[in-house]
């Protein structure tokens, strides 16, 4: 008789039936195809890269700092104060796209004179952001030439030079020797004899740069921006820089030099439109290969620029005689080239708003338009890293996948002695119909009580307040 078999226990524990199901589940997932790789990181497209501006603050450099701090000390503080005043309200009051002026009186009343006082006024007050939007401008012009060659300029004319801060610039752009070892020349030109000499106390700074000590002891000496300014008529003529050596009509042989055309901030200290017009086509024939302009984000700055963007263009046209078969490096070889933005791309004129899933930006279109631009994370990996590392300032080159819609601007409203809440249309009107309304007395009465009350109200750059204060 067989021996009678084991009874299967009735009951299992539940802890030994989890590990058992675990086992089988991994046998089956070995028999399967190991995981697909991840997607590789994505970066800034260069298109994005193109577009976009420089970051955080703009820090000048330690040699300029020392020469503007040692002028101020010596200067008269109170003068400077109420010239810096005046500067301010001079440029509140250009902003808008002004009507031709109407009379001689009109066209004095657009130019501005500029004598010592006013000189060291313009360098304590609005030098700082001169060097930092130049600095953008060359930025840009640097990165966009990379583009389509290697070029760089052995020489940069300054027109209306002022302070020449645009010096320091272009060291710091590209650096104060070129590729064969040679120092980079820059040449500041200005009418005012004030501001020429005060340029030219400033770029002594350039030479006073020294490395750090060697093993022996001995400091190194560190290569500088050759940089010289002159005093000439803007717009200068083509006879006039010829004398100086700088024009295509220059006595000397050909020296081969690679020369940028600079226009900071000078359209706008045009009293007419004849006179922005001369300024471009004197730099234009000047034989430079590159023309930089550069002037104030405002309407009536915006259509200077604009206008001469145009005449450039117009130029280039009747010079080269464009058509299709001249393309790319040919054009390079016949030409100069006009440093814009590209304007297909629209530039976002508000911080953007970074939810989960899109980001929403609100750009300012080539039409003139503020539009507001939806990129959700659906349209693609690499247009939305982008829309996440963009920022305030930047061309945005990706379209929205889902179009774009208008965004209706609020009319600016104006508080006034005449009633709150105008628009600054009507209280205008309502200035010029009282009969009290006497321009002439109440610029006397403001200075007279920006002398008894300071600089209330006033918002001055950071130079100012420090160096200002009573």
């Amino acid at each position: 008789m067989l021996p009678r078999a084991p009874s299967l226990r009735r009951y299992v524990r539940t802890d030994a039936l989890q590990r058992l199901m675990l086992d089988i589940n991994a046998a089956q997932n070995a028999d399967q195809k190991a995981p697909a790789e991840p997607a590789p990181p994505v970066s800034r497209s260069d298109a994005a890269l193109r577009g976009q501006t420089l970051r955080g603050d703009v820090q000048l450099p330690m040699e300029l700092q020392e020469a503007v701090n040692s002028i101020i000390e010596a200067a008269d503080k109170p003068a400077i104060r109420l010239s810096a005043l005046d500067l301010y309200a001079q440029l509140r009051a250009t902003t808008a796209i002004l009507p031709p002026p109407s009379s001689y009186k009109d066209k004095q009343a657009l130019m501005r004179n500029y004598d010592a006082t006013t000189s060291v006024a313009f360098l304590a007050g609005l030098m700082p952001s001169i060097y930092a939007a130049t600095l953008q401008a060359l930025t840009t012009t640097r990165d966009r030439l990379k583009v389509v060659s290697d070029w760089e300029p052995d020489r940069v004319i300054d027109y209306g030079s002022g302070t020449g801060s645009a010096a320091w610039v272009v060291e710091k752009v590209w650096g104060a020797t070129k590729r064969d070892g040679q120092q980079r020349e820059y040449v500041g030109l200005d009418a005012s004899e004030t501001m020429v000499e005060l340029s030219s106390s400033i770029l002594g700074a350039l030479t006073t740069r020294v490395g750090e000590p060697q093993y022996d002891g001995a400091a190194k000496e560190v290569a500088r921006i050759s940089a010289k300014a002159y005093q000439l008529p803007i717009p200068a003529s083509s006879s006039s820089l010829a004398k100086l050596q700088l024009g295509p009509k220059t006595s000397l042989p050909a020296t081969g030099k690679k020369t940028l055309a600079l226009s900071a901030f000078t359209l706008g200290e045009m009293g007419t439109k004849e006179k922005r017009r001369e300024l471009v086509r004197a730099m234009w024939e000047s034989g430079a290969e590159v023309i930089v302009i550069v002037d104030r984000g405002t309407p009536g700055g915006s259509r200077m620029v604009i206008e001469a963007r145009e005449q450039l263009l117009k130029y280039g046209k009747q010079s080269l005689e464009l058509d299709e078969e001249w393309e790319g490096e040919k054009l390079w070889e016949r030409g100069a080239f006009v440093v814009a933005p590209e304007l297909e791309w629209p530039r976002i004129v508000n911080s953007p708003v970074k939810s989960s899933g899109h980001v929403v930006f609100d750009m300012c279109a080539a039409s003139g338009d503020i539009e507001r631009h939806i990129i959700p994370k659906s349209q693609g990996r690499q247009a939305y890293y982008d829309a996440r590392k963009a920022s305030r300032g930047d061309s945005f080159p990706h379209p929205p996948k889902n179009g774009s819609t208008l965004v209706n601007l609020p009319q600016e409203k104006a508080v006034d002695k005449f009633g709150k809440g105008r628009s600054k249309l009507q209280s205008k009107k309502a200035l010029r119909s009282s009969p009290r309304y006497d321009p002439e007395g109440d610029e006397k009465r403001e200075k007279k009580r920006g002398r008894k009350e300071g600089v209330k109200g006033v918002n001055l750059d950071e130079i100012m307040r420090k160096h200002f204060e009573e």
